[in-house]
């Protein structure tokens, strides 16, 4: 992992801090458990006060953070992909198999598909590439 940068500890430490007051609020709207979401508050101001006011545990806390997160990030990832493949682009290919037409631009009468490409006329022309 890469040692984050100041601007990126700060930020790390304003945002665990909102993340867990905004799990607080949601145990509280759920559970209407206010020992719950007060120990949770309670947290949450120790966490920012302990890694603003003890800068060297900032390292530390940042690599516990990424640890936990890591396998919440990678299963997502995952799953997320899982979704996109099979939900949009499988049935997709699957109607256009079933109706046997093709996405790609070909003639069935050519004896080749092959286009020749034609370069720039001028040296002016690398220049201007948009």
């Amino acid at each position: 992992m890469k040692t984050p940068t100041q601007s990126q500890q700060r930020y790390f430490g304003f945002a665990i801090s909102s993340a867990l007051l905004m799990i607080s609020w949601i145990t509280w709207r759920a559970f209407s458990s206010a020992v719950l979401s007060g120990s949770i508050v309670g947290g949450a101001a120790g966490m920012a006060g302990v890694y603003y006011f003890i800068p060297s545990t900032q390292p530390w806390l940042i690599r516990t953070f990424r640890a936990i997160t890591f396998p919440i990030q990678w299963i997502m990832t995952l799953l997320v992909l899982a979704i996109v493949y099979y939900m949009v682009l499988t049935p997709i290919a699957l109607w256009y198999r079933a109706r046997g037409k093709s996405i790609r631009v070909t003639s069935s009468d050519a004896v080749t598909n092959w286009q020749p490409h034609e370069s720039a006329s001028s040296p002016d022309s690398y220049f201007k590439t948009f």
